[in-house]
């Protein structure tokens, strides 16, 4: 359940008039360089600059 907290967020920032990339930010923000983090187990380059920000600004 803790895994999948970010889809929520995902799903009403998808249906808000953001930029695109914003609700891209909520399922990725605990997703790892080296692979480790969660939902999908991105890594390096897969995970988006702002997904990577606020990683490490929480």
């Amino acid at each position: 359940m803790i895994e999948r907290h970010g889809q929520p967020g995902t799903e009403s920032l998808a249906r808000a008039a953001l930029a695109r990339p914003i609700a891209e930010v909520a399922p990725q923000h605990h997703e790892r360089l080296d692979g480790s983090g969660y939902p999908l187990g991105l890594r390096d380059d897969e995970i988006i600059t702002p997904a990577r920000i606020i990683a490490v600004a929480t």
